[in-house]
């Protein structure tokens, strides 16, 4: 067994070792090849994968998917919620210019027949993909989050969301990098909400 300090420590080491040894009855935690999320720019919705080299650096990300098939799948139900236009976010094509099947059955609010504004579709777009959003690294640099026990402390050293292992000092600490380690859908989830709701003891290094 490994000790760790805490819980967080726990499920951090659990998720990395996981995808470490690949344990044939757990798979739950196996790591992805590539994530595929949804991104927003000036030409319309476009998909953006983990293994870029930018990933773990951008803003305005959505979704933390398997695959481009569940984003898309993702963009459709959100479409279907909010009445938002296939053709113009991209997931369907329409022949000159012609209006979307769904806008003909009032599925669309009809961006694409002139009866909506671009501009107000969009929006709706933003604020529907709002649920999804992946939160932004809220940090300059590499964190280390401390845990205590009765036997001290520990520091779980994270940098943009990516777990680079645990140490008991702050030199330890400061001498622990990533390699070539992706964004790891797991480590988010374990992270991000308490170190957004400041639940965590957090020390910059």
């Amino acid at each position: 067994h490994v000790r760790t300090a805490g819980d967080r420590g726990a499920q951090l080491l659990e998720s990395q070792q996981i995808k470490a040894h690949q344990p044939l009855y757990n798979k739950k935690l196996r790591r992805l090849q590539r994530l595929c999320s949804i991104a927003l720019d000036l030409a319309g919705v476009r998909f953006v994968f983990s293994n870029e080299p930018d990933f773990s650096l951008r803003e305005g990300l959505y979704g933390l998917f398997g695959s481009k098939i569940r984003a898309v799948e993702a963009l459709r139900t959100l479409a279907d919620e909010h009445s938002l236009c296939y053709a113009r976010i991209g997931i369907e094509r329409t022949l000159g210019g012609r209006s979307c099947f769904r806008s003909t059955i009032g599925r669309c609010a009809g961006v694409c027949s002139g009866r909506e504004d671009g501009k107000v579709h969009d929006a709706r777009l933003r604020a529907a993909l709002a649920s999804i959003e992946v939160a932004r690294w809220p940090y300059q640099g590499r964190i280390a989050v401390e845990e205590r026990d009765e036997d001290g402390r520990q520091l779980h050293v994270i940098d943009r969301w990516r777990y680079c292992g645990s140490a008991r000092t702050l030199k330890q600490a400061r001498q622990l990098t990533l390699t070539d380690r992706q964004f790891d859908r797991d480590d988010y989830h374990i992270l991000a909400k308490p170190l957004i709701s400041g639940q965590l003891r957090v020390k910059t290094l």
